[in-house]
């Protein structure tokens, strides 16, 4: 090499990695809080999914118990696993899933144990009158 003769270097600048960081930092930032968005849009469709469930199987348990829905006033829904409901992950500790019954009528109380406590359906109900889960943990009318 001559004098005045350069070497070649191969390699990134630092302005270049520093805008690498930041257009990955930039990806992070849009996609984190959709993907939490996600999460709670499937840990939603999971408890309206155990609620309609649980209903079905209280169903067929009063169809065993010729209709009336008493003795399970007050139960957690660990007693509909012989008619086929399987407590959900997010609910395997007592007290996620409660029933509250009358002779003719039920509501199915359900708190997702994973999602944050602002989430509309972290506390959700499904009333035997009306059909559907709910969003309000109050629908549940004094039997």
């Amino acid at each position: 090499m001559g004098v005045g003769e350069r070497q070649r270097q191969d390699g990134f600048t630092l302005v270049e990695l520093l805008v690498v960081v930041v257009i990955i930092s930039i990806l992070a930032a849009i996609a984190i809080p959709i993907y939490l968005r996600q999460r709670e849009k499937g840990w939603t469709a999971q408890v309206q999914s155990s609620l309609k469930n649980a209903a079905t199987a209280i169903e067929a348990w009063a169809v065993d118990n010729g209709g009336d829905f008493t003795s399970l006033n007050g139960a957690d829904a660990s007693v509909l696993e012989p008619q086929g409901f399987h407590m959900p992950t997010w609910a395997s500790s007592p007290g996620y899933i409660t029933i509250v019954a009358n002779g003719t009528r039920y509501c199915i109380q359900a708190q997702h144990s994973q999602m944050s406590t602002s989430a509309a359906w972290r506390r959700s109900t499904y009333d035997s009158a009306i059909g559907e889960p709910k969003s309000d943990p109050d629908t549940c009318p004094t039997l």
